[in-house]
């Protein structure tokens, strides 16, 4: 990828998450996501360098992790509704196949990554919670999460701050949209 810092903004977020809301609610079959430019170097490369659509991919990424985990974040439990619990699992295995990969027989690799600086944390962000067996694992692993994060925005990237700031927006929303909408559906 192109050593552009992932800057995206409150609003840049936002307006990405209505527009996802706003395609799930219509019926049309088609949306403009914008321009999404690769190229490998070689046709033996391994990885694809990403090279326009940075911004939209790494926003994207942390969504759908922030979906596979949102149920552990609310400490929702679906212990009476057996039809979200399994579309909530469906929901997780889909965002997991678009986040991680397996190479050769158990290494586990992101699909795309970010910036140099932030590179290890944040691929260890998308592959650690690709399986969680538990409440407390997912604590321990946010917790290491949480504190090297801390420690590359300390050692002044603005990109780790922009991916905390990023995460703190799609898990506000998630938690205000699909909180109400669960309550609503669930009164009727």
């Amino acid at each position: 990828a192109l050593p552009i810092s992932y800057s995206w903004t409150k609003k840049h977020v936002t307006d990405l998450l209505n527009d996802v809301v706003k395609l799930s609610q219509e019926t049309t079959s088609s949306w403009f996501f914008g321009p999404i430019f690769t190229v490998k170097q070689s046709s033996s490369d391994e990885y694809t360098e990403l090279l326009d659509g940075q911004q939209r991919i790494t926003t994207i990424q942390i969504l759908l992790r922030e979906i596979t985990l949102f149920h552990f974040n609310e400490n929702i439990r679906f212990d009476e509704s057996e039809f979200y619990k399994n579309k909530f699992i469906k929901a997780i295995k889909v965002c997991n196949d678009c986040l991680v990969k397996t190479r050769g027989m158990d290494e586990k690799i992101a699909v795309f990554t970010t910036e140099e600086s932030v590179k290890e944390v944040f691929r260890e962000y998308i592959v650690s919670f690709d399986e969680i067996d538990n409440l407390d694992d997912f604590k321990t692993k946010k917790s290491i999460f949480e504190r090297r994060l801390r420690e590359e925005k300390h050692n002044g990237s603005k990109t780790a701050e922009t991916i905390e700031n990023t995460i703190n927006v799609i898990r506000s929303y998630l938690k205000t949209h699909f909180l109400n909408l669960q309550d609503k559906t669930l009164e009727d």
